[in-house]
């Protein structure tokens, strides 16, 4: 599109004397395919109709002798296939050391206020006001893009979309005459350029997106997929990715042990890290396949595991994971390490918990038992006892039971009673008598403090 010169002012004021000739030239960069429109006080002049005062050659307009009528507002247009631009000239007259400007009552031919007061088209996006550079945008195959045209102006500037230099179809894009342009379902043909046209009666702006759709990266087959590998021998993951993007990258991650200890220099993929992986094979590109293998020379059982394989674009990414398992034989067994995890959670586990749960209700009975054992024994006790049966020994003297209500536990009878040895009293030896005092409850008490 055009473009105008650089720090061209958005108003250009000119004082010039009454009957002095003034030259206004439109600042714009020349080029072959540029016209231009000059109008006053917005009404178009006609180079046909010039007249002996008034000349008008492309990019200059040249007022030979100045009157009071030649002051107003002028304006160049320039317009080409790509955009237009405009700049504008106030011309004030001096007529008598007086000029004549501003006041509609005094100039020939007056002009709004308000249109003077105005204000060209200005970029909200500091970066769109300082560069003039396209900006360039690389999306991905169905997704959605904006491209902004944020800008102010006084009055209200239009807004207009092209693309390639053609105004955008309403009925392909949607709505063409917004600050913000959606283009919804990307494809591949939507890549070109996108110009947003601004302009209002004191000025017009541009800026340009250079739109690139990228295909979606996308796997090739089934790849990568799980593989299983013998301890000692050559293990192979293959990743494959079908593209027509040479530039675009495999990386190979695999996943880190003990997940709890945080390390920098891990990638993140959801909550699990993973580590980058050097290796020596570089890509390969063929029949628009990308690949770029992992090869394990010798394996051990330290490379098993999860890996991912990471594909991107500048603008695009992709990853698939895969697992590695890794066995050896040994007298026609084959031990694998994922089978020894498998055999952990499915059998170790369940038996631990299974046993937890048998200690538990032991627990529980035992301290059950534990409550119910003292009322149990007493019972036990009492119903041993019965009424106390007179001791007779022969040859002995009969000790009657000084109440009923005494009772002695029946292996008492068992127990030998020890006649007291002949011993030398305080006041003199023991007599027949005083053993016959002695009761049964002294008997039943002196047995029990036995027992």
């Amino acid at each position: 599109p055009p473009t105008l010169l650089p720090e061209t002012p958005t108003l250009i004021v000119i004082d010039v004397d009454e009957n002095d000739s003034v030259e206004l030239h439109c600042p714009v960069t020349p080029s072959s395919d540029l016209s231009v429109q000059w109008s006053k006080n917005n009404e178009e002049l006609d180079p046909m109709w010039s007249t002996s005062n008034l000349l008008i050659r492309r990019f200059l307009l040249k007022i030979h002798r100045a009157q009071l009528t030649d002051a107003g507002l002028y304006k160049c247009n320039v317009v080409n296939g790509f955009g237009n631009v405009h700049a504008q000239f106030r011309v004030d007259v001096k007529s008598n050391g007086t000029v004549t400007h501003g006041d509609p009552q005094q100039n020939v031919i007056p002009w709004d206020i308000d249109t003077m007061n105005g204000e060209a088209p200005e970029f909200l996006s500091p970066k769109e006001r300082s560069s003039s550079e396209p900006t360039k945008v690389i999306q991905p195959e169905s997704t959605t893009v904006q491209l902004k045209c944020l800008a102010s102006g006084k009055p209200t500037p239009e807004i207009r979309w092209r693309k390639n230099g053609k105004i955008l179809s309403e009925d392909e894009y949607g709505i063409t005459q917004s600050q913000i342009l959606n283009i919804k379902d990307l494809r591949q043909s939507d890549t070109g350029n996108y110009t947003c046209e601004v302009s209002n009666s004191f000025g017009s702006i541009n800026a340009t997106y250079v739109l690139v759709v990228t295909e979606k990266l996308q796997f090739f087959g089934n790849d990568p997929g799980n593989t299983s590998v013998e301890v000692g021998q050559v293990g192979i993951l293959h990743c494959r990715v079908q593209t027509n993007d040479p530039t675009a990258k495999i990386q190979w991650l695999k996943k880190i042990n003990g997940q709890h200890v945080f390390r920098p220099d891990a990638i993140i993929f959801g909550s699990e890290q993973y580590e980058m992986i050097q290796q020596s094979p570089e890509h390969q590109y063929s029949n628009n396949i990308l690949s770029k293998p992992l090869i394990f020379p010798q394996m051990s059982t330290k490379q098993a595991g999860e890996y991912i394989c990471l594909i991107q674009n500048d603008k695009a990414t992709n990853y698939k994971k895969v697992f590695l398992d890794v066995f050896y034989t040994h007298r026609g067994l084959i031990t694998s390490t994922n089978t020894n995890n498998v055999l952990f959670y499915v059998i170790i586990i369940p038996l631990f918990v299974l046993a937890t749960i048998l200690f538990v209700i032991f627990c529980l009975r035992h301290t059950r038992h534990r409550k119910h054992l003292p009322a149990h024994s007493t019972d036990s006790f009492k119903s041993s006892i019965k009424p106390r049966q007179p001791l007779i020994q022969p040859n002995s003297v009969v000790i009657s039971s000084r109440t009923n209500t005494d009772y002695l536990v029946d292996s008492i009878d068992s127990i030998p009673i020890a006649r007291p040895y002949p011993q030398q009293q305080r006041y003199g030896p023991s007599t027949a008598s005083d053993l016959a005092s002695l009761t049964s409850s002294n008997l039943y008490y002196a047995r029990v403090q036995a027992l």
